[in-house]
This record gives C-alpha cells, structure tokens and sequence, in this order.
C-alpha cells in the first residue's frame, strides 16, 4: 500500500491508497479509495492473423480522467471491444461503500466534485442529493476556508445534517483551519478525514 498526499482547495490530505476491481470489469480495471483508476497487467494477443497464440504482457497504467460539463470525473473502460465512460465517483462508491437500500445516488460530502477519495462519497437518495446540491451552491466555502475581504477574515464552516454551521471568523487561514478540524472531531466526523497542514 502506498500513501498519497492530496492537495485539494488549500489543505492537504494524506491517505494509505487502497486497490480494488472495478465491479463488472474485474481483471481489467482497478478504482483506488483516492478515486484512481488503473488498467491490470494482462497478458494480450500480440499475433498476427494466424498466429493467436502468441501472447505478450500488457502492463497496466494510471488512466487519466476527463472533466464532465458538470464537472464530474469520468475515465473511458473497456471490455469485448466496448469502451464506456464511467462516473469515477461511482465506481469508488461501488467498490469501497456498503450499498444501502433505497439510496443509489452518490453524494460528494464537502461539494468538491473533483474530490473522489471514498470518504467524501456516500449512498443518498435523490432528494437528499438534490437538497445537499443546493446547500452548496448557495453556500461553496463549506466546508472549508474562505477569505471574507470585507472583514479582513478568515471564516470556517462545516455542513452537520445537511445544515451549515458557521464556525467563526478568524485573523489567520491557520486559525480557521483548526476551528474546522476541532469541529469535525466534536461532531464524530474525525475518522471520514486524515488531515495534515
């Protein structure tokens, strides 16, 4: 196992980063708890027309994503020469989260899209999904930092039961920062981040 240092809207993140398949592409992919995917090693026949018994070692790679209009990101996957474009957050979700009945949307906790480590995803339903959606669109700071000009200050904020909490207004970003870590370990949510400044 590896560990990741993650830098995502100003803060870092260390993780231990953890392999498993891609669920209907076992063998072929693997989706990583950092929202990676990789190809496996596979052996592939590299023969020509008549020879289909010649086999050669294909080694596997980190793939690269793309960025949807909405900005999701998804990774083309392949299998019986059909390639299809999957939602990375998804298949994270499948392979890392325990499925729960009723709920197959997957939500990104702290709104960032582009952050598909398995403990920012969670299984909600469609109308929490739609009411987490708009909880940060009106407000795009939660959970984290944000720089108020007007004040001079820094103010933290962190989303508890699909409320927002405002944490307070701080003179440095360092300061802010740890009233956020302080409430995450207050309200139980200290296990779902491994944070490091």
């Amino acid at each position: 196992m590896k560990e990741l240092l993650l830098w995502i809207y100003g803060h870092f993140f260390i993780m231990e980063e953890v392999w498993k398949d891609v669920i209907g592409y076992e063998g072929l992919y693997e989706v990583s708890n950092m929202g990676r995917v990789r190809s496996v090693d596979r052996y592939v026949n590299s023969g020509g027309l008549g020879d289909k018994d010649r086999l050669s070692l294909k080694k596997g790679k980190i793939l690269n994503c793309s960025p949807t209009k909405r900005g999701y990101t998804r990774v083309s996957l392949s299998r019986e020469s059909k390639t299809n474009q999957v939602m990375i957050h998804r298949i994270v979700a499948l392979a890392f989260l325990e499925p729960i009945e009723g709920k197959n949307n997957v939500n990104h906790i702290n709104g960032i899209k582009e952050d598909n480590r398995d403990c920012n995803l969670e299984f909600v339903n469609q109308r929490e999904n739609v009411l987490h959606a708009k909880i940060y669109t009106m407000n795009k700071k939660c959970p984290f930092v944000s720089y108020l000009k007007k004040f001079n200050r820094y103010e933290s904020s962190i989303i508890i039961n699909g409320k927002t909490k405002k944490l307070g207004r701080f003179k440095t970003e360092e300061e802010a920062f740890n009233s956020y870590v302080k409430a995450l370990n207050e309200n139980g949510l200290e296990n779902k981040y491994i944070l490091h400044r």
